[in-house]
């Protein structure tokens, strides 16, 4: 794609008027060039003459700039980052910022859903409005904030292990496991149905797999998938498991038999 070689307010007016670019680069993978090294030079060549070009003349001209960008334009998960940008020239005496500089904030329950984790001692790089729960009362709603973190402040997420024949659990006794790394050491997924109760009268420890979060009357609410044991039991649930199953399916067989002959 080399249009912004040839339309002239290509950084101002021509990007923001493209169609989805996702669809854009579906659309041009097959007519790629399989001499990757030569389409490398072409685009360090087309940047570079596009970093040549003059800032927008408009303040409204740096709205998704490409290249530059102004603090009034920052979303509200967006945040300029170092703290003490590079300046790069100024329009009505307002800062002009590399697009570079500009960084998407997460929350840390965000973060934990790509299994990571913030770093001990880190502090919020970002505090806004928070979206209220369902069960929080209105006189909170407006004085809640989320804290939101930069990916430099972030580290891989590190379950905590099982002991003593125990799975470790959140605050609301589910195991979060979002990615597989995500799997407490020493500890199994398993998703066959109803395990819970035969883990409950084997008196065996095991908790809900909470593996994403859903959209729903305008909240979040959890997904599960399984259960999550310690690795020594697994093998003992599967085989009471099986062992009911066989069972619940004599009765079933025994009862339709039953219907049958009266």
């Amino acid at each position: 794609d080399v249009t912004c070689r040839y339309a002239s307010d290509w950084m101002s007016g021509a990007k923001k008027r493209r169609i989805n670019d996702e669809w854009w680069e579906e659309s041009l993978r097959p007519s790629r060039t399989t001499n990757q090294k030569r389409d490398e030079e072409e685009d360090k060549q087309l940047q570079a003459r596009l970093e040549k070009q003059p800032h927008p003349r408009t303040v409204a001209g740096f709205k998704n700039h490409p290249l530059y960008a102004l603090e009034r334009h920052l979303l509200k998960f967006e945040a300029l980052f170092p703290e003490k940008p590079p300046i790069l020239g100024y329009i009505r005496n307002e800062a002009i910022y590399p697009r570079e500089c500009v960084k998407v904030l997460h929350s840390r329950e965000t973060w934990l859903k790509d299994a990571k984790a913030i770093k001990a001692g880190e502090r919020p790089y970002k505090m806004v409005k928070k979206h209220p729960k369902k069960n929080e009362s209105e006189h909170l709603r407006n004085q809640l904030r989320l804290e939101l973190y930069g990916d430099w402040q972030i580290e891989d997420y590190v379950p905590p292990p099982t002991k003593d024949g125990k799975v470790p659990r959140n605050a609301f006794g589910n195991v979060e496991l979002y990615k597989p790394s995500m799997l407490p050491a020493g500890a199994v997924h398993l998703t066959l149905p109803n395990l819970q109760k035969v883990a409950r009268k084997l008196d065996i420890d095991c908790a809900p797999a909470m593996m994403g979060w859903d959209f729903l009357g305008g909240f979040n609410v959890p997904v599960f998938d399984g259960v999550v044991v310690c690795a020594e039991y697994e093998q003992v649930l599967i085989d009471a498991w099986e062992q009911q199953r066989g069972e619940m399916e004599k009765q079933t067989a025994k009862k339709r038999e039953k219907v049958v002959l009266e």
